[in-house]
């Protein structure tokens, strides 16, 4: 009997939900790599799924390598008379390197790069790729009560591994935007002959990559993914939660559902990486061949790779943040309190002293004693200016008389004397009438 006379699934069925749930959730994150013969047939059976001709599949080893190329085909494909005039504006600015320099070759050759996209690749697909969800001919009817037919439909749709995987995407996101500025510097330098202006450029393109962890560096960038039409790609890991349930509608709820649709959706949440379609071709991406978390599942891995490619394209993470290089290949425990002196990204500032604590800080950085009482000692660093007050940031230390332990807590910088300092920690209670309530 297909259903219950209640209307609740049989032991059946909810052994093939769960069945169907856990197929799904190695699709989400699969260990088998990505290859190239399998991202281009799912690729081509996406596009003619919904109508549209096979594009030329170009298949790259991250998504990184894709914006190279990209990048690289269109800016080749540019009219010489836009690089020449570019040439000339740059003579006229000199040698000085500042951020109106930067928007200005993103707004130029952005809106030229949008047009030769247009030329050179065709319109952007992914809207018309998306037809392939749902699958369904129809909505599901269902014969299960109403409120367990919402809770199955929101569990199979948003399963527990949905929100490190929203992240991951985000995080992989924010990084390109960053980082394709600098990208579209260096492609555009092979089209440069003034040698004047070549070093320009190069001088450019490290200033960007040291600053590309600045919201001005991210936010052109944004714009820049905005005009190539970056802003279309397709994550079929993202997708692929909602496989579960269109499993779930199509074999065990029996609903109606496009044969062709259904394959090709399949073949791309578990045959790609990352896809960018237009009309006339189409880049694939690779998935990363390791992904690191923490116990909270946020991005974190110590002195390595957070995330990586084969290719060797990667990215370091600390608990959720993005670091660079300079600290993301060292190991927490070594990172250097000087460090907060010469860093004036306030994420990463919080990051470092998270990371390096309060108690080394102390120590690298020879913190100033303003004022003691008993085992207390009020501290300022006076080097270490905090962000949002601009006053330097005061700290209580504290040493444990049994374990002879150093610990230091940040307390406000108008804070005068180890005293006040202890009172403000304890909720507004002084030194001596914590020790009688204790």
């Amino acid at each position: 009997m297909f259903w219950k006379q209640s209307g609740h699934l049989t032991p059946e069925q909810l052994k093939k939900t769960s069945s169907i749930q856990k197929q799904w959730k190695t699709h989400i994150f699969p260990k088998q790599p990505v290859t190239e013969s399998g991202a281009v047939d799912a690729v081509k059976s996406a596009y003619a799924a919904v109508g549209l001709s096979s594009p030329q599949v170009t298949f790259c080893d991250s998504p990184y390598a894709a914006i190279g190329y990209l990048l690289e085909k269109l800016i080749d494909d540019l009219d010489q008379q836009l690089i020449e005039r570019i040439e000339i504006y740059l003579n006229q600015c000199g040698p000085n390197l500042n951020s109106q320099l930067a928007q200005f070759l993103v707004h130029t050759l952005g809106i030229s790069l949008k047009k030769q996209g247009v030329k050179t690749l065709g319109k952007p697909q992914s809207s018309i790729l998306k037809r392939l969800q749902p699958p369904l001919i129809g909505q599901p009817d269902s014969r299960l009560p109403a409120k367990q037919f919402v809770l199955l439909k929101q569990k199979l749709c948003s399963p527990p591994v949905k929100r490190p995987l929203t992240e991951l995407v985000e995080k992989q996101v924010g990084r390109l935007h960053a980082q394709m500025v600098a990208c579209v510097v260096h492609k555009l330098q092979k089209r440069i002959k003034d040698k004047a202006v070549l070093s320009q450029l190069r001088q450019l393109e490290i200033l960007l990559k040291d600053q590309q962890f600045s919201r001005f560096v991210h936010r052109i960038g944004k714009q820049l993914s905005q005009y190539i039409a970056y802003n279309h790609c397709i994550y079929p890991e993202l997708w692929a939660v909602q496989g579960a349930w269109w499993e779930f509608c199509i074999t065990v709820l029996n609903c109606k559902y496009d044969v062709e649709k259904w394959s090709a959706f399949q073949e791309i949440t578990t045959q790609c990486g990352w896809i960018l379609p237009y009309e006339k071709k189409c880049f694939v991406c690779s998935r990363p061949i390791k992904l690191s978390f923490d116990a909270d599942e946020r991005l974190h891995a110590e002195g390595e790779f957070s995330i990586l490619y084969a290719d060797g394209y990667g990215l370091y993470f600390h608990h959720g943040v993005a670091l660079p290089k300079k600290y993301g290949h060292i190991q927490s425990e070594k990172w250097v309190a000087k460090w907060l002196l010469h860093e004036n990204n306030a994420e990463l500032r919080r990051i470092l002293i998270q990371g390096i604590g309060y108690e080394r800080i102390c120590k690298e950085l020879n913190a100033s004693e303003v004022d003691s009482w008993q085992e207390y000692t009020l501290l300022k660093l006076n080097e270490l200016v905090d962000d949002i007050d601009g006053q330097s940031i005061a700290l209580l230390k504290m040493i444990c008389p049994s374990t002879h332990f150093i610990h230091a807590i940040r307390v406000p910088p108008n804070v005068q004397s180890a005293r006040e300092a202890i009172r403000w920690v304890n909720w507004g209670i002084y030194p001596e009438q914590f020790e009688q309530q204790s």
